[in-house]
Formats: structure tokens, C-alpha cells, sequence
């Protein structure tokens, strides 16, 4: 399992992102994911056990400012880009809709931050 773990300072956003994710591991990250009090994760051992290809997630708590993305099984570096790339997204609108910002520029001053951590 492949793990990072960041903060957003000006938003005061913890983000974690995991991938590669063996089949027994889901058990230490749901305890991980505990601590964060995101919820409905059960999904994500179905899709472990299933061996679903281009799998991705992004949990959040938004009271908390927390986040998890989650990666599975890509098959190719291309398809890892557009679903890190997806996810990414979710990410971002998560935190300027929970913030109530609508202001493109500060929208994407958070995407390149973000893009620096994850790529």
C-alpha cells in the first residue's frame, strides 16, 4: 500500500491519498480510515476482493476537513492520470463548496497546490 499524507494550510484540509492497496490490507485502512470519520468504505473491500480495474474514490469529511482518495487496480499509467485526475476533482469542489468560495482564480491557485502533492 502506497500512502501520502498532506495539508491544505490556507484551507486547513488534511488530504491522505492511498493506492496499491494488497488484499489484505483493507483491515489497517479501515482502522486508518477511522480516524479521519469518513464513511461508507465498505465498498472499497467489495471492489479489492471483485479485483475492479480503474477504481477510484474520494471520501470526505467536510466538519472535519478530511479527505481520502483512494486508487485501485489501474491498468495503465494513463488511466491512473484520468482517475487521480477525477478524484482530484472531487476534492476541490468538496473544499470550495463546503468554504463557500466561487472565485475561479482561488479555485485554481487549490488545483495546482493540490497537483504538486498528488503528480
Amino acid at each position: 500500500m502506497k500512502k501520502l499524507k498532506f495539508t491544505i494550510p490556507i484551507y486547513d484540509w488534511d488530504v491522505v491519498f492511498v493506492e496499491n492497496i494488497g488484499q489484505g490490507e483493507f483491515p489497517i485502512l479501515k482502522n486508518e480510515l477511522k480516524k479521519y470519520k469518513v464513511h461508507d468504505i465498505d465498498y472499497i473491500q467489495e471492489s479489492i476482493e471483485d479485483g475492479d480495474k480503474d477504481f477510484g474514490t474520494h471520501l470526505f469529511n467536510t466538519y472535519k476537513r478530511h479527505s481520502v482518495i483512494i486508487l485501485l487496480n489501474n491498468v495503465s499509467k494513463k488511466s491512473r492520470r484520468n482517475v487521480l485526475a477525477h478524484e482530484k476533482r472531487h476534492l476541490e469542489d468538496r473544499i470550495l463548496n463546503h468554504l463557500s468560495i466561487d472565485d475561479i482564480e482561488a479555485a485554481a491557485y487549490l488545483s495546482g497546490y493540490i497537483a504538486e502533492k498528488l503528480y
